[in-house]
Parts: structure tokens; C-alpha cells; sequence
């Protein structure tokens, strides 16, 4: 009977060591999971960041291409308004 207790409180010791080292394994994977959390969140600010800039970036653009399709109208208008007199 005293062998048997012996035998269990050994058991119990061991179990307790084993979740004492489970412990430190969690935490360390918890605090891992927490500085890439933030960092994910970071990375997501970053790409809201670049697509409002890319979103920016394509209305300038189209702007400039209007600005210079109405340019080369209002110069092809002037030329037809105000022609060269020695070439007629």
C-alpha cells in the first residue's frame, strides 16, 4: 500500500513538472501569437496606406490624360481658326 501511494505521488510530482514545462511552452507561443498579431496589423495599415496612395496615383493620372487630350483638342481647334496664310 505504501509502495502504491509512493508510485502515485511520484506520478503527481511528475505530471506537475510536466505542466509546469507545458506552461512555459504556451506562454512563450502566446506571446509569439501577440507580436505577430501587431505586426500583421501593422502590415494591414501599410496596405491601406499604399492602395490609397495607388488610388491617388491612377486619378492623377487620368486627370493628366484628359488635361492633355483637351490640350491637343484646343490646339487642333486654334490651327483650324487661325490657319497659316502663306500655305493657302
Amino acid at each position: 500500500m505504501l509502495g502504491m501511494a509512493q508510485g502515485m505521488k511520484q506520478i503527481a510530482q511528475s505530471l506537475t513538472t510536466a505542466l509546469a514545462e507545458d506552461s512555459k511552452v504556451i506562454d512563450e507561443i502566446n506571446s509569439k501569437q501577440d507580436k505577430n498579431l501587431i505586426e500583421t496589423n501593422q502590415e494591414v495599415e501599410n496596405i491601406k496606406n499604399m492602395r490609397e496612395a495607388v488610388a491617388v496615383g491612377f486619378c492623377y493620372k487620368i486627370v493628366m490624360a484628359v488635361v492633355a487630350i483637351a490640350v491637343f483638342a484646343f490646339m487642333v481647334v486654334f490651327i483650324r481658326l487661325f490657319p497659316n496664310k502663306r500655305y493657302l
